[in-house]
């Protein structure tokens, strides 16, 4: 008779808590709508995106490699810029920060480490901390705290990966992930793609794709990084299902790196195929198999339509790698990064400078208003003075020895497969910094840092599996 009694009293409970979580859920309703109106354009990305920010928070804490993910999957729309009261971040520079903040707040509840750490990294901290040192002899204060908050988003992206990748089945979905994230980009840029126009032998071009991107050579950048680590990703696929998504994702974004006409990005793309066809000597017979049908179908191609424009500009691109157009100047802006770091060879011009320092009066580059010196190590030397640019190729080199290690921990081949993927699709940012410097855009960073913390989850993981042995009873 009690248990009878009490069920009124139980169902007018839990119909007065259906009531409050309904009242709380119009309240919160209504307190977005409230400030979305008084936000104008962003009104519809507040009243979707903090609810959305508040699930996802919810999900990462329980799965960091979640958080990560949306990171990844950021990179569309990465570059728009979010005001966040004095300082403009944009979306995936807000998206690393919450990712990490979770991150930190999933590892301190299980009582870890906020984020964990690898020995390769303090060449990177070092390096962050030359930067602090060259911030005082920054001519334009703004820029050099920008890249200097760049720089440390880096590093948390690369840390908070490493904590969410607890195998290389994780870090296998993550680089798949961004694969295809790369090739909704590349689909973008195809299909908006305009009419080419070749000019002086192929050395000028307009009409490049470039996607979401700035320009094309971002869209070129972001593209063969994305090609290069995909190919690892062919090589040590698990399934022949798996492989063959990821070969269509591939052919994607190569058309897409080919169409941007960023001939840094195919110098650079070029050194790391060669690359991965010396580390994968099991895989050099499926390489060649799937390269040698492609090239054949390229040439069909071009003696099928060889009026073609696309064609027929690609070609001369090609032909024009060693030739410079009258538009550009990079003898001059590599002089003007020279001339800066002969000003002060210690400290630079501060971090972000030079696109300030090329524009002065006094500078042989005015004309062409660049951004950068068309070089990585150039670019760092002017803005941070040469022990940046020493630090930064420490910390590359320590990047190669963590590859190195990681592959020869790698008792599986398709393990291996994928670790020299990623190395290759970092090689592609060495070689292309050799005539360019992309960084600067917020995705292509870091999609760089992706692949960063990828290759150093690796290395942790495979490092530190214990060696088995066979045990003797007494």
């Amino acid at each position: 008779m009690a248990l009878h009694a009490t069920r009124p009293a139980l169902d007018l409970q839990r119909s007065f808590l259906l009531l409050l979580v309904a009242a709380s859920c119009a309240a919160v309703g209504a307190g977005l709508a409230f400030v979305g109106v008084r936000l104008g354009a962003l009104g519809p990305l507040f009243v979707i995106g903090l609810p959305a920010a508040g699930i996802l928070a919810a999900l990462s804490f329980d799965r960091p490699l979640i958080g990560i993910a949306a990171i990844v999957i950021s990179f569309p729309f990465g570059t728009i810029a979010i005001p966040t009261g004095s300082v403009t971040l944009q979306a995936v520079e807000v998206a690393v920060v919450l990712v990490t903040v979770v991150v930190a707040l999933h590892r301190l509840a299980r009582g870890t480490t906020m984020l964990p750490w690898t020995s390769h990294l303090w060449w990177y901290l070092a390096l962050i901390g030359w930067t602090l040192i060259a911030l005082p002899s920054a001519i334009d204060q703004a820029l050099a705290l920008k890249q200097i908050a760049q720089l440390v988003g880096g590093l948390l992206l690369a840390t908070s990966l490493v904590a969410a990748c607890r195998d290389m089945s994780d870090v296998r979905r993550l680089m798949t992930l961004f694969l295809a994230v790369a090739a909704g980009i590349a689909i973008v840029a195809l299909l908006n793609g305009q009419q080419l126009d070749a000019g002086f032998g192929g050395s000028y071009v307009s009409g490049r794709a470039k996607g979401t991107f700035d320009q094309p050579n971002q869209l070129g950048s972001f593209s063969a990084v994305a090609a290069l680590v995909g190919t690892g990703l062919i090589l040590g696929a698990r399934r022949w299902g798996e492989r063959m998504l990821i070969i269509g994702c591939l052919i994607v974004v190569a058309g897409a790196m080919l169409l941007s006409l960023s001939r840094g990005a195919w110098i650079g793309a070029a050194g790391a195929a060669l690359f991965l066809a010396l580390a994968l000597r099991e895989y050099r017979r499926l390489i060649l198999a799937v390269s040698i049908p492609l090239l054949v179908l390229g040439a069909m191609a071009g003696a099928i339509a060889p009026s073609n424009p696309q064609v027929v500009v690609v070609t001369q691109r090609v032909e024009s790698l060693t030739v410079l157009s009258p538009y550009d100047n990079r003898p001059a802006i590599w002089a003007e990064a020279f001339r800066e770091i002969r000003a002060d060879p210690w400290t630079g011009q501060g971090p972000g400078s030079f696109p300030v320092a090329s524009a002065r009066a006094s500078s042989e580059a005015t004309t062409s208003s660049a951004q950068h010196a068309h070089n990585m190590w150039l670019t760092w030397a002017a803005e941070s003075g040469l022990p940046g640019a020493l630090i930064l190729t420490g910390f590359i080199a320590a990047l190669a020895v963590a590859g190195a290690q990681a592959a020869r921990a790698a008792t599986d081949a398709r393990d291996r497969a994928l670790v020299i993927g990623l190395c290759a699709g970092l090689i592609v940012i060495a070689g292309q910094g050799t005539v360019d410097y992309t960084l600067r855009n917020a995705v292509v960073f870091f999609s760089v840092w992706t692949v960063v913390g990828g290759l150093l989850a690796s290395w942790r993981i495979l490092t530190s599996r214990a060696p088995t042995s066979s045990v003797t009873a007494p």
